[in-house]
């Protein structure tokens, strides 16, 4: 084979190769962003191997069930939206500005619901949702959220972090460390997890809205346009 032949079968690969690459990053991205919506985080592989698989995602309007829930607002608000939350997820820091604003805005109509679904490889988020219950036992469960979603800080759910929010909180010091150290609610956040996969949740944040699933943390306008319709409805 001629240099000449040599050289032109070398370049011949080097593009081939290329092309090749460049097609498998394309299908790579695809399947990435059908796996996770934009502004979510995934759930990951469950801690329990014998854990059945998440189920199928639920229609698109179901039951949901918030009786026992922390919850503010007027019980019977013609729009009731439950959250599934991580406390050391960005994505819900961010959902729980849009959620925080539209409290605001739609003052009376809405009544607000909570679930935990910390992420396990959030090493923080379980002590916060420890904390976050904790002070609801003393009736601060709402104080305590906002202190934790408001705080951008990277450390914002760190032991010490959850002990100050409660002293600003104005807690019983020994009653909410014993039962951060104790992990007192943990059957209760087991629960949430639970009763989140059952309705398709794999990731956070997760919202219902009257029954009707949105996932991630949208823009604002996604959620006053959902809003919207159900009070259409219920006028």
């Amino acid at each position: 084979m001629g240099k000449g032949a040599k050289i032109a079968l070398i370049v011949a690969v080097i593009i081939a190769v290329g092309v090749g690459g460049f097609f498998l990053g394309q299908m790579t991205k695809k399947s990435g962003s059908k796996d996770t919506p934009p502004g979510m985080a995934r759930r990951g592989d469950w801690p329990n191997p014998n854990q059945p698989s998440t189920p199928p995602p639920p229609p698109e309007k179901v039951e949901i069930n918030v009786e026992g829930l922390p919850s503010r607002g007027p019980a019977n608000a013609p729009v009731t939206i439950l959250e599934i939350s991580d406390f050391e997820c960005p994505f819900c820091a961010r959902g729980w500005t849009t959620v925080d604003r539209l409290m605001q805005e739609y003052s009376g109509k809405i009544r607000l619901t909570f679930r935990n679904f910390p992420l396990q490889f959030h090493p923080n988020a379980r002590p916060a949702a420890e904390a976050a219950l904790s002070a609801g036992d003393q009736g601060k469960f709402w104080e305590m959220y906002d202190k934790i979603f408001s705080s951008q800080a990277p450390n914002r759910v760190d032991r010490q972090n959850l002990i100050n929010y409660a002293k600003e909180l104005k807690l019983d010091m020994k009653k909410f460390t014993k039962c951060l150290d104790e992990n007192c609610h943990q059957a209760k956040i087991d629960q949430d997890l639970q009763e989140s996969i059952k309705l398709g949740v794999n990731g956070t944040p997760c919202f219902f809205i009257n029954g009707k699933r949105l996932v991630g943390a949208q823009p604002y306008e996604v959620f006053k346009q959902m809003i919207d319709e159900e009070l259409g409805k219920a006028k």
